[in-house]
Protein backbone atom coordinates (compact mmCIF):
# COMPACT_ATOMS: atom_id res chain seq x y z
CA UNK A 1 0.00 0.00 0.00
CA UNK A 2 2.57 2.99 0.76
CA UNK A 3 4.72 1.16 -2.08
CA UNK A 4 2.02 2.42 -4.55
CA UNK A 5 1.12 5.74 -2.81
CA UNK A 6 4.87 6.39 -3.37
CA UNK A 7 4.59 5.71 -7.06
CA UNK A 8 1.43 7.62 -6.98
CA UNK A 9 3.13 10.63 -5.46
CA UNK A 10 6.04 10.23 -7.98
CA UNK A 11 3.62 10.24 -10.81
CA UNK A 12 2.25 13.45 -9.45
CA UNK A 13 5.67 15.26 -8.95
CA UNK A 14 6.05 14.14 -12.86
CA UNK A 15 2.83 15.47 -14.03
CA UNK A 16 3.71 18.47 -12.61
CA UNK A 17 7.11 18.67 -13.37
CA UNK A 18 6.30 18.25 -17.15
CA UNK A 19 3.45 21.24 -16.04
CA UNK A 20 6.01 23.60 -15.08
CA UNK A 21 8.48 22.76 -17.93
CA UNK A 22 5.62 23.62 -20.27
CA UNK A 23 4.49 26.62 -18.95
CA UNK A 24 8.50 27.24 -18.71
CA UNK A 25 8.46 26.40 -22.45
CA UNK A 26 5.73 28.85 -22.93
CA UNK A 27 7.09 31.46 -21.61
CA UNK A 28 10.48 31.08 -23.16
CA UNK A 29 8.56 31.25 -26.39
CA UNK A 30 7.07 34.20 -25.68
CA UNK A 31 10.29 35.61 -24.71
CA UNK A 32 10.38 36.70 -28.67
CA UNK A 33 8.55 40.29 -27.66
CA UNK A 34 10.50 40.92 -24.56
CA UNK A 35 14.10 40.15 -26.51
CA UNK A 36 13.02 43.33 -29.71
CA UNK A 37 11.84 45.41 -26.63
CA UNK A 38 15.08 44.88 -24.51
CA UNK A 39 16.48 46.23 -28.22
CA UNK A 40 14.27 49.50 -27.98
CA UNK A 41 15.60 52.51 -25.71
CA UNK A 42 15.60 52.11 -22.44
CA UNK A 43 12.32 53.29 -20.53
CA UNK A 44 10.99 53.39 -17.10
CA UNK A 45 8.26 51.21 -16.33
CA UNK A 46 5.06 53.11 -16.54
CA UNK A 47 3.55 55.10 -13.82
CA UNK A 48 0.39 57.36 -13.26
CA UNK A 49 2.36 59.97 -15.39
CA UNK A 50 3.04 58.16 -18.57
CA UNK A 51 -0.79 57.26 -19.11
CA UNK A 52 -0.57 60.16 -21.45
CA UNK A 53 2.04 58.02 -24.22
CA UNK A 54 -0.78 55.97 -25.55
CA UNK A 55 -2.49 59.34 -26.65
CA UNK A 56 0.71 60.56 -28.19
CA UNK A 57 1.37 57.46 -30.04
CA UNK A 58 -1.82 57.59 -31.58
CA UNK A 59 -1.50 61.05 -32.37
CA UNK A 60 1.89 60.30 -33.60
CA UNK A 61 -0.07 57.43 -36.09
CA UNK A 62 -2.36 59.80 -37.97
CA UNK A 63 0.55 62.03 -38.29
CA UNK A 64 2.11 59.31 -40.43
CA UNK A 65 -0.49 58.35 -41.71
CA UNK A 66 -1.19 62.37 -43.10
CA UNK A 67 2.45 62.49 -44.49
CA UNK A 68 1.55 59.12 -46.10
CA UNK A 69 -1.84 60.37 -47.69
CA UNK A 70 0.14 63.40 -49.26
CA UNK A 71 2.99 61.18 -50.16
CA UNK A 72 0.65 59.08 -51.58
CA UNK A 73 -0.92 61.88 -53.64
CA UNK A 74 2.00 63.55 -54.99
CA UNK A 75 3.85 60.19 -56.36
CA UNK A 76 0.96 58.71 -57.94
CA UNK A 77 -0.18 62.09 -59.78
CA UNK A 78 3.05 62.23 -61.33
CA UNK A 79 3.07 58.70 -62.07
CA UNK A 80 0.11 59.16 -64.07
CA UNK A 81 1.20 61.76 -66.21
CA UNK A 82 4.79 61.29 -66.09
CA UNK A 83 5.28 58.85 -69.66
CA UNK A 84 2.87 61.48 -71.08
CA UNK A 85 4.61 64.65 -70.05
CA UNK A 86 7.95 62.66 -71.56
CA UNK A 87 5.85 61.93 -75.09
CA UNK A 88 4.31 65.09 -74.90
CA UNK A 89 6.86 67.33 -74.48
CA UNK A 90 10.46 65.91 -75.66
CA UNK A 91 8.70 63.30 -77.88
CA UNK A 92 9.97 60.22 -76.61
CA UNK A 93 8.85 57.05 -78.07
CA UNK A 94 6.57 54.71 -75.87
CA UNK A 95 10.06 52.27 -75.16
CA UNK A 96 12.46 55.29 -74.29
CA UNK A 97 9.34 56.84 -71.63
CA UNK A 98 8.34 53.40 -70.41
CA UNK A 99 12.26 52.52 -69.45
CA UNK A 100 12.47 55.86 -68.12
CA UNK A 101 9.44 55.19 -66.00
CA UNK A 102 11.03 51.88 -64.91
CA UNK A 103 14.19 53.55 -63.84
CA UNK A 104 12.54 55.76 -61.71
CA UNK A 105 11.40 53.08 -59.20
CA UNK A 106 14.66 50.90 -59.38
CA UNK A 107 17.03 54.23 -58.75
CA UNK A 108 14.69 54.53 -55.57
CA UNK A 109 15.59 50.98 -54.35
CA UNK A 110 19.24 51.94 -55.02
CA UNK A 111 18.67 54.83 -52.61
CA UNK A 112 17.11 52.44 -50.18
CA UNK A 113 20.33 50.47 -49.66
CA UNK A 114 22.58 52.92 -49.17
CA UNK A 115 20.18 55.30 -47.01
CA UNK A 116 18.29 52.48 -45.01
CA UNK A 117 21.08 52.29 -42.51
CA UNK A 118 20.84 56.23 -42.39
CA UNK A 119 17.39 56.09 -41.26
CA UNK A 120 18.20 53.75 -38.25
CA UNK A 121 21.35 55.82 -37.22
CA UNK A 122 19.34 59.71 -37.87
CA UNK A 123 15.83 58.69 -37.01
CA UNK A 124 12.82 59.84 -37.85
CA UNK A 125 11.90 63.29 -37.71
CA UNK A 126 15.35 64.47 -39.91
CA UNK A 127 14.59 61.95 -42.37
CA UNK A 128 10.84 62.59 -42.97
CA UNK A 129 11.88 66.33 -43.32
CA UNK A 130 14.87 66.05 -45.85
CA UNK A 131 12.78 63.32 -47.87
CA UNK A 132 9.98 65.45 -48.44
CA UNK A 133 12.53 68.54 -49.01
CA UNK A 134 14.03 66.80 -52.08
CA UNK A 135 10.60 65.49 -53.08
CA UNK A 136 9.77 68.66 -53.63
CA UNK A 137 12.60 70.23 -55.27
CA UNK A 138 12.59 67.18 -57.44
CA UNK A 139 9.31 67.55 -58.51
CA UNK A 140 9.47 71.17 -59.10
CA UNK A 141 13.14 70.72 -61.20
CA UNK A 142 11.17 68.10 -63.38
CA UNK A 143 8.04 70.27 -64.19
CA UNK A 144 10.52 73.26 -65.17
CA UNK A 145 12.98 71.31 -66.98
CA UNK A 146 13.33 72.30 -71.20
CA UNK A 147 15.71 69.12 -71.81
CA UNK A 148 15.65 65.18 -71.38
CA UNK A 149 19.08 65.42 -69.76
CA UNK A 150 17.58 68.05 -66.77
CA UNK A 151 14.45 65.98 -66.56
CA UNK A 152 16.87 62.80 -65.61
CA UNK A 153 18.74 64.67 -63.34
CA UNK A 154 15.73 65.62 -61.51
CA UNK A 155 13.95 62.36 -61.48
CA UNK A 156 16.74 60.21 -60.18
CA UNK A 157 18.89 62.61 -57.81
CA UNK A 158 16.60 64.59 -55.59
CA UNK A 159 12.86 63.35 -56.40
CA UNK A 160 14.29 59.41 -56.13
CA UNK A 161 16.12 59.76 -53.09
CA UNK A 162 13.41 62.16 -51.54
CA UNK A 163 10.65 59.08 -52.05
CA UNK A 164 12.91 56.89 -50.50
CA UNK A 165 13.47 58.50 -47.39
CA UNK A 166 10.10 58.91 -47.31
CA UNK A 167 8.59 55.77 -48.04
CA UNK A 168 11.60 53.76 -45.62
CA UNK A 169 11.05 56.35 -42.65
CA UNK A 170 6.62 56.10 -42.59
CA UNK A 171 6.94 52.25 -42.72
CA UNK A 172 9.33 52.25 -40.17
CA UNK A 173 7.65 54.94 -37.97
CA UNK A 174 4.00 52.72 -38.29
CA UNK A 175 5.62 49.90 -37.05
CA UNK A 176 7.21 51.72 -33.50
CA UNK A 177 4.11 53.39 -33.04
CA UNK A 178 2.03 50.07 -33.10
CA UNK A 179 4.79 47.86 -31.72
CA UNK A 180 4.10 46.08 -28.15
CA UNK A 181 5.84 48.69 -25.54
CA UNK A 182 4.05 51.15 -22.75
CA UNK A 183 4.18 53.88 -25.19
CA UNK A 184 2.65 52.22 -28.10
CA UNK A 185 -0.46 50.84 -25.55
CA UNK A 186 -2.69 48.26 -27.01
CA UNK A 187 -2.20 49.74 -30.85
CA UNK A 188 -2.73 46.80 -33.64
CA UNK A 189 -0.09 46.36 -35.96
CA UNK A 190 -1.93 44.95 -38.46
CA UNK A 191 -4.20 47.69 -38.06
CA UNK A 192 -1.84 50.25 -38.17
CA UNK A 193 -0.49 49.08 -41.64
CA UNK A 194 -4.26 48.61 -42.78
CA UNK A 195 -4.77 52.33 -41.96
CA UNK A 196 -1.60 53.32 -43.98
CA UNK A 197 -3.14 51.56 -46.64
CA UNK A 198 -6.26 53.12 -46.85
CA UNK A 199 -4.22 56.13 -46.21
CA UNK A 200 -2.45 55.76 -49.32
CA UNK A 201 -5.34 54.87 -51.16
CA UNK A 202 -7.21 58.33 -50.24
CA UNK A 203 -4.23 59.91 -51.85
CA UNK A 204 -4.85 57.77 -55.16
CA UNK A 205 -8.28 57.99 -55.29
CA UNK A 206 -7.89 61.83 -55.53
CA UNK A 207 -5.27 62.14 -57.96
CA UNK A 208 -7.57 60.87 -60.78
CA UNK A 209 -10.37 63.16 -60.39
CA UNK A 210 -7.13 66.22 -60.11
CA UNK A 211 -5.90 65.32 -63.07
CA UNK A 212 -9.32 65.35 -65.38
CA UNK A 213 -10.31 68.68 -63.66
CA UNK A 214 -6.70 69.60 -64.18
CA UNK A 215 -7.28 68.74 -68.02
CA UNK A 216 -10.88 70.11 -68.44
CA UNK A 217 -9.22 73.71 -67.42
CA UNK A 218 -6.04 73.44 -69.21
CA UNK A 219 -7.43 71.91 -72.53
CA UNK A 220 -6.14 72.08 -75.29
CA UNK A 221 -2.55 72.70 -73.69
CA UNK A 222 -1.42 69.86 -71.83
CA UNK A 223 -2.09 69.90 -68.68
CA UNK A 224 1.05 67.87 -67.18
CA UNK A 225 3.65 70.92 -66.31
CA UNK A 226 0.81 71.94 -64.11
CA UNK A 227 0.13 69.03 -62.27
CA UNK A 228 3.56 68.61 -61.26
CA UNK A 229 3.86 71.86 -59.84
CA UNK A 230 1.10 70.65 -57.95
CA UNK A 231 3.10 67.64 -56.93
CA UNK A 232 5.59 69.90 -55.47
CA UNK A 233 3.48 72.03 -53.55
CA UNK A 234 2.30 68.81 -51.74
CA UNK A 235 5.75 68.00 -50.76
CA UNK A 236 5.87 71.57 -49.21
CA UNK A 237 2.91 71.33 -47.08
CA UNK A 238 4.44 67.37 -45.82
CA UNK A 239 7.33 68.64 -44.97
CA UNK A 240 6.22 71.87 -42.81
CA UNK A 241 3.88 69.08 -41.25
CA UNK A 242 6.79 66.73 -40.59
CA UNK A 243 9.07 69.53 -39.13
CA UNK A 244 6.15 70.99 -36.89
CA UNK A 245 4.31 68.03 -35.94
CA UNK A 246 6.79 65.55 -34.55
CA UNK A 247 8.63 68.05 -32.36
CA UNK A 248 6.21 67.04 -29.70
CA UNK A 249 6.07 63.73 -30.33
CA UNK A 250 7.47 60.70 -28.07
CA UNK A 251 11.20 60.48 -28.18
CA UNK A 252 11.49 56.85 -27.73
CA UNK A 253 9.00 56.40 -31.00
CA UNK A 254 11.08 58.81 -33.28
CA UNK A 255 14.63 58.52 -32.02
CA UNK A 256 17.15 56.01 -33.61
CA UNK A 257 16.78 52.35 -32.11
CA UNK A 258 20.47 52.61 -32.96
CA UNK A 259 22.55 53.73 -30.41
CA UNK A 260 26.55 54.36 -30.55
CA UNK A 261 28.64 54.64 -27.82
CA UNK A 262 30.90 57.72 -27.24
CA UNK A 263 33.58 55.78 -28.77
CA UNK A 264 31.69 55.39 -32.05
CA UNK A 265 30.44 58.80 -32.10
CA UNK A 266 33.76 59.98 -32.12
CA UNK A 267 35.33 59.58 -35.38
CA UNK A 268 33.38 59.30 -38.98
CA UNK A 269 35.85 56.42 -39.57
CA UNK A 270 33.95 54.40 -37.18
CA UNK A 271 30.61 55.23 -37.88
CA UNK A 272 30.96 53.62 -41.88
CA UNK A 273 32.67 50.80 -40.13
CA UNK A 274 29.62 50.16 -37.78
CA UNK A 275 27.63 50.66 -40.88
CA UNK A 276 29.32 48.08 -43.05
CA UNK A 277 29.01 45.96 -39.84
CA UNK A 278 25.43 46.07 -39.81
CA UNK A 279 24.83 45.43 -43.56
CA UNK A 280 27.22 42.60 -43.46
CA UNK A 281 25.36 40.63 -40.57
CA UNK A 282 21.88 41.54 -42.21
CA UNK A 283 23.16 40.23 -45.85
CA UNK A 284 24.55 37.32 -44.38
CA UNK A 285 21.56 36.08 -42.78
CA UNK A 286 19.33 33.37 -44.37
CA UNK A 287 16.50 35.56 -43.49
CA UNK A 288 17.34 38.14 -45.84
CA UNK A 289 18.16 35.91 -48.85
CA UNK A 290 14.73 34.57 -48.43
CA UNK A 291 13.31 38.18 -48.30
CA UNK A 292 15.07 38.89 -51.22
CA UNK A 293 13.76 35.80 -52.99
CA UNK A 294 10.53 36.81 -52.38
CA UNK A 295 10.84 40.19 -53.19
CA UNK A 296 11.76 39.46 -56.95
CA UNK A 297 8.90 36.88 -57.27
CA UNK A 298 6.49 39.02 -56.46
CA UNK A 299 7.97 41.74 -59.58
CA UNK A 300 5.77 39.63 -62.61
CA UNK A 301 2.70 40.43 -60.21
CA UNK A 302 3.00 43.75 -59.17
CA UNK A 303 3.74 45.14 -62.78
CA UNK A 304 0.23 45.05 -63.44
CA UNK A 305 -0.59 47.70 -60.86
CA UNK A 306 2.27 49.44 -62.31
CA UNK A 307 0.56 49.83 -65.66
CA UNK A 308 -2.31 50.68 -64.58
CA UNK A 309 -0.77 53.48 -62.66
CA UNK A 310 1.15 55.08 -65.39
CA UNK A 311 2.71 52.81 -67.62
CA UNK A 312 0.05 51.06 -70.26
CA UNK A 313 -3.25 52.42 -68.81
CA UNK A 314 -3.03 56.40 -69.51
CA UNK A 315 -1.89 55.97 -73.11
CA UNK A 316 -4.05 52.98 -74.22
CA UNK A 317 -7.31 55.06 -73.02
CA UNK A 318 -6.01 57.82 -74.88
CA UNK A 319 -5.28 55.83 -77.80
CA UNK A 320 -8.51 53.91 -77.79
CA UNK A 321 -11.08 55.99 -76.75
CA UNK A 322 -9.96 59.41 -77.07
CA UNK A 323 -8.41 62.61 -75.34
CA UNK A 324 -11.93 63.21 -73.41
CA UNK A 325 -11.87 59.84 -71.77
CA UNK A 326 -12.26 60.20 -68.13
CA UNK A 327 -9.47 58.29 -67.29
CA UNK A 328 -8.52 59.39 -64.05
CA UNK A 329 -12.20 58.48 -62.89
CA UNK A 330 -11.82 55.11 -63.94
CA UNK A 331 -8.43 55.13 -62.55
CA UNK A 332 -9.81 56.32 -59.15
CA UNK A 333 -12.42 53.23 -59.11
CA UNK A 334 -9.21 51.19 -58.31
CA UNK A 335 -8.33 53.45 -54.88
CA UNK A 336 -11.90 53.88 -53.73
CA UNK A 337 -13.14 49.92 -53.99
CA UNK A 338 -9.97 49.21 -52.22
CA UNK A 339 -10.58 51.70 -49.70
CA UNK A 340 -14.28 50.04 -48.93
CA UNK A 341 -12.90 46.34 -49.27
CA UNK A 342 -9.53 46.72 -47.62
CA UNK A 343 -10.83 47.56 -44.17
CA UNK A 344 -13.63 44.01 -44.02
CA UNK A 345 -11.33 42.09 -45.30
CA UNK A 346 -8.25 42.90 -42.59
CA UNK A 347 -11.11 42.38 -40.15
CA UNK A 348 -12.20 38.77 -41.65
CA UNK A 349 -8.62 37.55 -42.12
CA UNK A 350 -6.70 38.85 -39.21
CA UNK A 351 -5.89 35.72 -37.74
CA UNK A 352 -4.64 34.48 -40.87
CA UNK A 353 -1.00 34.60 -41.85
CA UNK A 354 0.26 36.64 -44.24
CA UNK A 355 1.26 34.55 -46.56
CA UNK A 356 -1.82 32.88 -48.43
CA UNK A 357 -3.20 36.02 -48.45
CA UNK A 358 -0.46 37.63 -49.91
CA UNK A 359 -0.53 34.52 -52.50
CA UNK A 360 -4.13 34.95 -53.28
CA UNK A 361 -4.09 38.59 -53.72
CA UNK A 362 -1.61 38.47 -56.03
CA UNK A 363 -2.80 35.90 -58.08
CA UNK A 364 -5.78 37.16 -58.64
CA UNK A 365 -4.23 40.97 -59.79
CA UNK A 366 -2.45 38.63 -61.76
CA UNK A 367 -5.36 37.26 -63.94
CA UNK A 368 -7.48 40.18 -64.10
CA UNK A 369 -6.16 41.72 -67.43
CA UNK A 370 -7.84 38.48 -68.75
CA UNK A 371 -10.76 39.97 -68.94
CA UNK A 372 -9.72 42.88 -71.50
CA UNK A 373 -8.28 40.08 -73.47
CA UNK A 374 -11.54 37.69 -73.36
CA UNK A 375 -13.92 40.31 -73.52
CA UNK A 376 -11.98 42.98 -76.10
CA UNK A 377 -11.97 47.08 -76.06
CA UNK A 378 -14.70 48.78 -74.24
CA UNK A 379 -15.10 50.80 -70.94
CA UNK A 380 -17.09 47.80 -69.39
CA UNK A 381 -14.08 45.47 -69.85
CA UNK A 382 -11.79 47.93 -68.51
CA UNK A 383 -14.24 48.91 -65.26
CA UNK A 384 -14.36 45.51 -65.17
CA UNK A 385 -10.53 44.99 -64.86
CA UNK A 386 -9.71 47.46 -62.63
CA UNK A 387 -12.37 46.07 -59.97
CA UNK A 388 -10.88 42.69 -60.40
CA UNK A 389 -7.25 44.00 -59.98
CA UNK A 390 -8.94 46.44 -56.53
CA UNK A 391 -10.00 42.75 -55.44
CA UNK A 392 -6.12 41.15 -55.60
CA UNK A 393 -4.50 44.85 -54.53
CA UNK A 394 -6.86 45.07 -51.45
CA UNK A 395 -6.29 41.54 -50.16
CA UNK A 396 -2.34 41.45 -50.24
CA UNK A 397 -1.37 45.26 -50.52
CA UNK A 398 -1.98 45.81 -46.35
CA UNK A 399 -0.44 42.93 -45.46
CA UNK A 400 3.38 43.10 -47.34
CA UNK A 401 4.44 46.17 -45.43
CA UNK A 402 3.35 44.30 -42.27
CA UNK A 403 5.18 40.77 -43.38
CA UNK A 404 8.53 42.63 -44.32
CA UNK A 405 8.79 44.43 -41.08
CA UNK A 406 7.59 41.54 -38.94
CA UNK A 407 10.18 39.90 -40.70
CA UNK A 408 13.11 42.44 -40.52
CA UNK A 409 15.24 42.28 -37.70
CA UNK A 410 14.32 44.92 -35.01
CA UNK A 411 16.17 48.27 -34.79
CA UNK A 412 17.63 47.32 -38.51
CA UNK A 413 14.49 47.80 -40.26
CA UNK A 414 16.23 50.49 -42.58
CA UNK A 415 19.27 48.32 -43.14
CA UNK A 416 17.18 45.11 -43.77
CA UNK A 417 14.93 46.79 -46.41
CA UNK A 418 17.31 49.01 -47.82
CA UNK A 419 19.57 45.84 -48.63
CA UNK A 420 16.66 43.95 -50.12
CA UNK A 421 15.71 46.33 -52.51
CA UNK A 422 19.48 46.21 -54.04
CA UNK A 423 18.45 43.30 -55.72
CA UNK A 424 15.28 44.41 -56.81
CA UNK A 425 16.64 46.94 -59.10
CA UNK A 426 17.72 44.35 -61.76
CA UNK A 427 14.38 43.18 -62.25
CA UNK A 428 12.18 46.28 -61.78
CA UNK A 429 14.05 47.47 -64.88
CA UNK A 430 12.50 45.13 -67.22
CA UNK A 431 8.90 45.36 -65.40
CA UNK A 432 9.10 49.16 -66.74
CA UNK A 433 10.49 48.63 -69.92
CA UNK A 434 7.60 45.79 -70.23
CA UNK A 435 4.75 48.46 -70.77
CA UNK A 436 6.68 50.72 -73.41
CA UNK A 437 7.49 47.46 -75.67
CA UNK A 438 4.25 46.27 -75.43
CA UNK A 439 2.33 49.67 -76.41
CA UNK A 440 4.72 50.07 -79.23
CA UNK A 441 3.78 46.78 -80.75
CA UNK A 442 -0.01 45.97 -79.93
CA UNK A 443 -0.71 50.01 -79.23
CA UNK A 444 0.61 52.29 -81.62
CA UNK A 445 -0.76 55.74 -81.45
CA UNK A 446 -2.73 56.55 -84.74
CA UNK A 447 -3.02 53.01 -85.72
CA UNK A 448 -5.40 51.62 -83.12
CA UNK A 449 -5.03 48.93 -80.08
CA UNK A 450 -5.07 45.24 -80.32
CA UNK A 451 -6.37 45.13 -76.89
CA UNK A 452 -6.62 41.45 -76.36
CA UNK A 453 -2.99 41.28 -77.28
CA UNK A 454 -1.66 43.65 -75.03
CA UNK A 455 -3.34 42.63 -72.17
CA UNK A 456 -3.01 39.18 -73.02
CA UNK A 457 0.84 39.52 -72.56
CA UNK A 458 0.43 41.52 -69.88
CA UNK A 459 -1.12 38.82 -67.71
CA UNK A 460 1.12 35.78 -69.69
CA UNK A 461 4.23 38.64 -67.85
CA UNK A 462 2.46 38.27 -64.51
CA UNK A 463 1.65 34.88 -64.17
CA UNK A 464 5.21 34.08 -63.08
CA UNK A 465 4.69 35.00 -59.80
CA UNK A 466 1.66 32.66 -59.08
CA UNK A 467 3.46 30.35 -60.78
CA UNK A 468 6.64 30.69 -58.59
CA UNK A 469 4.54 31.37 -54.88
CA UNK A 470 2.28 28.35 -55.54
CA UNK A 471 5.09 25.62 -56.65
CA UNK A 472 7.99 26.60 -54.53
CA UNK A 473 6.47 27.98 -51.29
CA UNK A 474 9.42 27.32 -48.94
CA UNK A 475 11.72 28.57 -51.42
CA UNK A 476 10.32 32.42 -50.61
CA UNK A 477 8.37 32.47 -47.19
CA UNK A 478 9.62 32.95 -44.23
CA UNK A 479 8.87 29.58 -41.90
CA UNK A 480 9.45 31.68 -38.44
CA UNK A 481 7.77 34.17 -38.58
CA UNK A 482 4.54 32.53 -40.31
CA UNK A 483 4.44 30.24 -37.63
CA UNK A 484 4.95 32.90 -35.06
CA UNK A 485 1.24 34.26 -36.38
CA UNK A 486 -0.08 31.11 -35.82
CA UNK A 487 0.61 30.84 -32.97
CA UNK A 488 -0.07 34.14 -31.72
CA UNK A 489 -3.61 33.44 -33.88
CA UNK A 490 -4.22 30.47 -31.65
CA UNK A 491 -7.79 30.86 -29.08
CA UNK A 492 -6.67 29.28 -25.91
CA UNK A 493 -10.18 27.92 -25.49
CA UNK A 494 -10.04 24.40 -25.66
CA UNK A 495 -7.28 21.81 -25.05
CA UNK A 496 -7.40 21.00 -28.55
CA UNK A 497 -6.46 24.62 -29.48
CA UNK A 498 -3.60 24.16 -26.42
CA UNK A 499 -1.92 20.92 -27.46
CA UNK A 500 -1.84 22.44 -31.05
CA UNK A 501 -0.15 25.41 -29.90
CA UNK A 502 2.15 23.72 -27.80
CA UNK A 503 3.18 21.50 -31.48
CA UNK A 504 3.81 24.87 -33.40
CA UNK A 505 5.87 26.37 -30.55
CA UNK A 506 7.83 23.49 -30.15
CA UNK A 507 8.56 22.92 -34.11
CA UNK A 508 9.50 26.50 -34.15
CA UNK A 509 11.95 26.35 -31.49
CA UNK A 510 13.84 23.61 -33.04
CA UNK A 511 13.93 25.39 -36.34
CA UNK A 512 14.99 28.68 -34.63
CA UNK A 513 17.81 26.06 -32.44
CA UNK A 514 18.76 24.36 -36.36
CA UNK A 515 19.78 28.27 -37.36
CA UNK A 516 21.49 29.01 -34.27
CA UNK A 517 23.37 25.67 -34.32
CA UNK A 518 24.36 26.52 -38.23
CA UNK A 519 25.68 30.12 -36.67
CA UNK A 520 22.69 32.42 -37.66
CA UNK A 521 21.11 33.88 -35.32
CA UNK A 522 16.86 34.16 -35.87
CA UNK A 523 14.12 35.67 -33.79
CA UNK A 524 16.63 38.01 -31.84
CA UNK A 525 18.08 34.83 -29.81
CA UNK A 526 22.18 34.20 -29.91
CA UNK A 527 23.25 30.47 -30.82
CA UNK A 528 23.95 29.23 -27.73
CA UNK A 529 20.71 30.26 -26.20
CA UNK A 530 18.81 28.48 -29.03
CA UNK A 531 20.90 25.00 -28.68
CA UNK A 532 19.89 25.12 -24.92
CA UNK A 533 16.38 25.83 -25.92
CA UNK A 534 16.42 22.94 -28.59
CA UNK A 535 18.14 20.73 -25.60
CA UNK A 536 15.19 21.37 -22.86
CA UNK A 537 12.66 21.31 -25.11
CA UNK A 538 14.03 17.66 -26.37
CA UNK A 539 14.11 16.26 -22.17
CA UNK A 540 10.50 17.51 -22.14
CA UNK A 541 9.31 15.46 -25.08
CA UNK A 542 11.41 12.14 -23.28
CA UNK A 543 9.40 13.02 -20.20
CA UNK A 544 5.92 13.05 -21.64
CA UNK A 545 6.85 9.96 -24.11
CA UNK A 546 7.16 8.16 -20.39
Amino acid sequence: MEESAWKGLKRGRGRGGRRGRKAAALSDFNLEHDERAALLPRTPRRTAGDRDELPRARALLYIFLSLRFLESFAYFTLSNVFTLHLSSQFGLDDATAGTLFGLRGAVSHVYGTVLGPVVDAVGLRACLFVGFVLSALGRFWFACASTTQAVALAVYVPMAMGHSLVGCSLTIGIKRVTLPSPAAGSLSSSWGFAMAYCAAVCGIMLCGPMIDITTAVMSPAPPYQRLALITSALSCSAAVISAVALRCAPSSLIEPFVSMGPHQAASVAQRASGYCSDLTQVVCSRRFLRFCAFSVALLPGLTVLRNLDGGIFPKFMLRTFGPHVPKGTIYALNPLFALLLAPTLVSLLSKRAPWPVIRAGITISAVSPLVVSACGASLGSVVAFVLLLTLGDALYNPRMDAYAMSVAPVGREGTFAGAAAALVFLAEVPAGVLGGMLLERYCLDGHGCDARRLFGALAAFAALTPMALWSCPSLFREEASLEIAKVEGKVEGSSAARQEKWQLERELRRKLAAEGAAGIVGGGRPKAELVALSADQDTDDELEVE
